[in-house]
């Protein structure tokens, strides 16, 4: 005979006051339970449980527990965010360390003839202040147009939202890069 169910009732009946079963079930339960000793015996032994779970008493932590875990998940905290950090650090050190290599490759044939290095970083630095000079001309023409499209007050509020995200942004990353604090 299959026990399962009526073990299963056995464990959740465990007050009569409670209606955890239905009369139905609770009926049946007790029908069944005058007639099969294995599971009288179950039940025996399962109100025992019960009896010794309510006389035993509720024991305190030792004195310094919660200061020994909050100083253990502080301590875990500080691990953590050193193996990240250093984690971050090799990544970088590795970026680095790569980007140069490839820096280095690419120029090494102009470090055998200094003249190509000079001539190759003047034509750099006259590219770099003509795209200036462009974006420069480009902005300023389009601020131009802008600053007689938008009135005082759309610049004041456009400005306002600026520093508001801002300070948004500061306060987010300042959240999520701080370690949480346990609070006693």
């Amino acid at each position: 005979m299959n026990h399962r169910l009526y073990e299963d009732w056995l464990f959740a009946y465990t007050d009569p006051s409670d209606d955890t079963l239905t009369p139905q079930q609770a009926a049946e339960l007790r029908a069944h339970l005058q007639t099969c000793q294995d599971c009288q015996k179950l039940a025996e032994a399962w109100r025992e449980v019960e009896v010794q779970f309510h006389r035993s008493l509720e024991m305190e932590p030792e004195a310094g527990f919660t200061q020994r875990w909050q100083m253990r998940q502080q301590a875990e905290l500080r691990r953590l965010h050193r193996r990240q950090n250093l984690v971050v650090l090799v990544f970088a050190a590795g970026g680095a360390a790569l980007l140069l290599g490839s820096l280095l490759v690419l120029v090494g044939p102009w470090l055998r003839t200094p003249s190509l290095l000079v001539w190759g970083g003047l034509y750099q630095l006259i590219t770099l202040f003509s795209y200036a000079n462009s974006v420069g001309e480009a902005v300023g023409s389009v601020l131009r147009t802008t600053g007689s499209l938008v009135p005082l007050l759309g610049w004041i509020f456009f400005i306002g939202l600026i520093c508001e995200m801002a300070v948004l942004w500061i306060v987010s990353y300042r959240m999520l890069t701080n370690p949480r604090r346990f609070v006693q």
